[in-house]
């Protein structure tokens, strides 16, 4: 909806806002005050019907509406009645007193004299700019929709049937989704749920939940420094123990310390840190390893593999660095292949363009090669960077997408 100035009906707490249409659309949702910023640029639903198209909850030439308050209750009923499919479908929204989430019940009844077969879909666009860039990941049977100081969840009881993250535009209105990457730099994606068969006069209900929460607000960094500021190396590592795994630079070899990546990290860059307390230099390092993604990404479109760092997940991993698990510690090996990649590619001449590297890879699967020959002992970006040379080296083909190593100025 274009013009969110229309809000026709409010439900909410002393920190949790929404406003609605009149078609029960959510229009705008603000916390943790009444007059905070706003995060939603729009936020749809709608439903596929057997092979039918998506259908629009509130915007279809089909649709019936009926909207009320229960009584002496900030709970707002939106019945919605599908007149093609005889599919009635309301929806009660409502933000519990004490707990700060949106809560969307649906309840979905057949009364035609057919089965209906009933996916659920949401779409959600968030506000996003070159200075406040939203990212979506899959986790935990939830969309998780974020920014460098807040994060906007939405989840069921319900698991998700499926999600797209890119390029939602382009099959939304088909009421299809699909995605293999669970992360992304998007601020526009979907999910679907299966509701499943109703048959005739059978009903079928559900929740959605939509919960923002600031936990990864950058007032993290500075806890983390008041907390920590004191603390050397050794104690960082100590009461950090996945922390000399996480951080690995072009500089990385098997065997260095915190201390020594950190260091090597700051000397080849030229940065003056005198002054500095370890904790903010690990920081700094942090935050500038997670920056590389703006680059990183260009390469992994090019090679068509995943890429699972961004600059949103700084504050995440720096808020639960003893909490990585093995998938988190597969991404961040993979992802630094990927970084190899790039710095492999980065010190060649390209020829003609990207359309050659990307023939070139595609063709000789140099990505699946390296993750083949490097195993996730092998943490050093160095290491991966000798088993891309290798591959290449030993490569037949001679139509490669470069002809001369960069020469040193």
């Amino acid at each position: 909806m274009k013009r969110k100035y229309l809000n026709d009906a409010i439900i909410g707490n002393r920190k949790m806002i929404a406003s609605l249409s009149e078609k029960g659309e959510l229009l705008r949702l603000s916390y943790p005050t009444a007059d905070y910023r706003q995060f939603i640029d729009y936020y749809e639903t709608g439903v596929k019907i057997n092979d039918s198209a998506l259908i629009r909850l509130h915007n279809d030439i089909n649709n019936v509406y009926n909207q009320y308050y229960s009584t002496d209750t900030n709970v707002l009923n939106t019945e919605i009645e599908n007149t093609y499919f005889k599919l009635n479908m309301k929806q009660e929204d409502f933000i519990p007193m004490k707990k700060d989430v949106l809560i969307r019940r649906y309840t979905f009844t057949n009364y035609n004299k057919i089965d209906l077969d009933v996916k659920f879909l949401i779409e959600s666009k968030l506000f996003s700019n070159l200075n406040n860039m939203v990212g979506t990941r899959i986790c935990d049977n939830a969309m998780i929709q974020y920014s460098h100081d807040f994060a906007m969840t939405t989840f069921s009881n319900m698991p998700i049937y499926s999600y797209q993250l890119n390029n939602v535009d382009e099959t939304i209105s088909s009421g299809v989704i699909k995605d293999k990457d669970y992360i992304a730099m998007s601020n526009h994606s979907a999910i679907a749920y299966d509701v499943g068969v109703l048959r005739p006069g059978e009903s079928k209900e559900f929740n959605v939940y939509i919960y923002i929460n600031k936990n990864y607000k950058v007032d993290v960094l500075d806890d983390l420094i008041k907390e920590y500021n004191l603390y050397d190396y050794d104690k960082l590592t100590e009461e950090f123990p996945q922390l000399n795994e996480l951080v690995q630079t072009v500089d990385t070899e098997p065997g260095d310390t915190l201390k020594d990546k950190i260091y090597k990290n700051f000397y080849y860059s030229g940065m003056n840190v005198d002054g500095l307390s370890d904790i903010v230099k690990i920081i700094i390092t942090l935050t500038g390893l997670f920056g590389q993604a703006f680059e990183l990404k260009t390469i992994s479109l090019v090679l068509n593999v995943p890429l699972y760092i961004n600059r949103g997940n700084v504050l995440m991993y720096l808020n639960f660095i003893n909490q990585i698990n093995e998938e988190d510690k597969n991404n961040i090996f993979e992802t630094n292949i990927l970084f190899a990649l790039f710095i492999f590619f980065r010190d060649y001449e390209f020829i003609d363009d990207y359309k050659r590297i990307e023939e070139y890879t595609k063709t000789n699967n140099i990505y699946k090669r390296v993750l083949g020959k490097c195993n996730k002992e092998k943490l050093s970006i160095e290491s991966y960077l000798k088993e891309i040379e290798k591959i290449i080296d030993d490569d037949k083909v001679t139509n490669k997408p470069f002809n001369i190593r960069k020469q040193n100025d």
